[in-house]
């Protein structure tokens, strides 16, 4: 393959090969660029054989840029046992069609479809029609941390499950054209959003995020139970305390038809008419020992609440 300009980039066109060993030199950039596959054309003459492959580099990722003509391909278990490749692609088809077989799985996949392969697993493919891919390679350690709900069958069709993230598909496409010009800065930073764009498409992430959540929620609820007492409680001091934002601490509580500020309220206000009902304590000294700093505040939000006084709390006890 040629080099580009770009540090680590290279480039390669059937075009610049004679008619007769295109396929040949197409056989030899496959490997180099993505595995060691045994292809063969699904439609002779070879002459009539075109291939285009661009090769970026990004750190510890290379995004692959491939367009072909119709051939075939297989990577079978001894092709495996000799070129093992820790790395794990990510394949999203730009435009035309492709037959893939994953041994358990087979499927023709097209635009907008997106294939995640290990280097370890056999595989074959037929490119049915002129084929353009893009494939994002990662190592397996990187894939296994983005991606853990994919762990242990790295072979796998996300967009089958879930639309594939469109800032991803973006991103790789503009990397595509824009990583030439971009110096080893760019790269990197380029590489890790990258990863962090790909962490989307993981199938446990939205379940994974509904239990953080949960979590949090939980010991949020315990919290304010324990310090109902303190004048200072508040969403704000509740997020402090959690290394959350006040944002994230809101989204918490969705789904309980309240919001924290309000469940401090409430609670506050539980208390107090608990103790008036069940207790002889001032009005004023009860409501400061829940929280509240003004009684006229207090005597305020408690007849919202239960629509009336105080007073009429301890009234009804004594009758």
């Amino acid at each position: 393959m040629s080099r580009s300009t770009g540090p680590g980039d290279r480039r390669w066109a059937s075009t610049g090969c004679p008619p007769g060993s295109r396929f040949d030199a197409w056989r030899d950039v496959l490997g180099a660029t993505h595995l060691p596959f045994a292809v063969d054309l699904s439609e002779p003459p070879v002459e009539a054989f075109s291939a285009e492959v661009r090769e970026h580099h990004l750190g510890d990722l290379t995004l692959v840029d491939t367009r072909a003509s119709p051939h075939r391909g297989v990577r079978r278990r001894r092709q495996v046992a000799v070129s093992a490749c820790d790395v794990v692609g990510l394949q999203y088809v730009v435009s035309g069609r492709e037959l893939v077989d994953l041994g358990h799985e087979s499927a023709v996949i097209g635009p907008g479809d997106l294939l995640l392969w290990h280097g370890d697993a056999p595989v074959g493919y037929e490119v049915i029609e002129p084929l353009h891919k893009r494939t994002l390679i990662l190592p397996r350690a990187v894939a296994a941390a983005a991606l853990p709900g994919f762990r242990g069958r790295f072979l796998a069709f996300p967009s089958r499950t879930a639309p594939v993230p469109t800032a991803l598909v973006g991103l790789l496409a503009l990397l595509s054209t824009e990583l030439t010009g971009m110096d080893d800065g760019a790269r990197a930073a380029s590489a890790a959003l990258t990863v962090q764009l790909v962490r989307l498409l993981d199938p446990g992430r939205g379940e994974l995020a509904r239990h953080s959540r949960r979590d949090l929620r939980d010991r949020v609820l315990q919290y304010v139970d324990d310090n109902l007492g303190d004048p200072a409680l508040s969403p704000a001091t509740i997020a402090v305390a959690h290394a959350v934002s006040v944002r994230n601490l809101y989204s918490a509580f969705d789904g309980l038809g309240t919001t924290p500020a309000a469940h401090i309220r409430h609670q506050r206000l539980a208390r107090c008419r608990a103790e008036l009902a069940d207790t002889s304590g001032s009005l004023g000294d009860i409501a400061f020992r829940w929280g509240f700093r003004n009684r006229a505040h207090f005597s305020r939000l408690f007849r919202d609440r239960y629509a009336m006084p105080p007073s009429e709390v301890r009234r009804r006890r004594g009758r």
